[in-house]
């Protein structure tokens, strides 16, 4: 009976810290799954991408290097020479920028390298123009410039819940053997008073 208490006592710290790392990392793990499933919004250019962007700020231009796309096989390198990307935006233009980091990613049989980078003033929906030489098409998407935050949050994610569950587990065997080798230690049985 003795150990049955102990192991529900022990139960409860371990289980809240369970149920922390639970929330501390799931909702990570599900946004980068979420985000990872996402396609981005695709185009064979040169030509036109429309995409909605849902909120301001900075987004990524992504060259797709090997994709099966619209039912076709794509593979390049680098972008062919003479490509120029704009944005058009009311009487003026987004400006559109080279990355000065390379990134690359992988989903599948996809794999793609961030390109180019611009940022929208507003939510709304754009069209990125592409144009170039005919005769050389290629595929590119664009999506939120959050790549490497969304690694930084899954790592950070699962680091939070490998330590959560050792955690659990040394509080669990803590508190288990301090109620059986302390509290419920029997005190040691006294003799017979001894004879003058």
């Amino acid at each position: 009976m003795r150990y049955l208490i102990s192991l529900l006592i022990a139960a409860v710290p371990s289980g809240f810290i369970l149920y922390l790392t639970i929330l501390g990392s799931l909702p990570r793990i599900m946004h980068f799954i979420e985000t990872v499933g996402k396609d981005d919004a695709r185009a064979v250019c040169p030509g036109e991408l429309s995409f909605t962007a849902e909120e301001p700020g900075e987004y990524l231009i992504w060259l797709y290097t090997s994709v099966f796309f619209d039912g076709k096989s794509y593979s390049i390198h680098e972008l062919p020479a003479g490509v120029e990307m704009t944005i058009p935006f009311d009487d003026s233009k987004i400006a559109v920028e080279s990355v000065t980091m390379s990134m690359t990613r992988s989903v599948g049989s996809n794999q793609s390298r961030a390109v180019a980078t611009f940022t929208v003033p507003e939510a709304g929906d754009y069209t990125l123009v592409v144009t170039g030489e005919p005769g050389s098409p290629f595929v590119l998407g664009i999506g939120p410039d959050d790549f490497m935050e969304t690694i930084s949050n899954f790592i950070f994610a699962v680091l939070l819940a490998i330590f959560g569950v050792f955690a659990a587990i040394g509080v669990f065997v803590g508190v288990f053997l301090l109620l059986i080798l302390k509290i419920w230690k029997k005190p040691p049985a006294s003799g017979p008073p001894s004879l003058p």
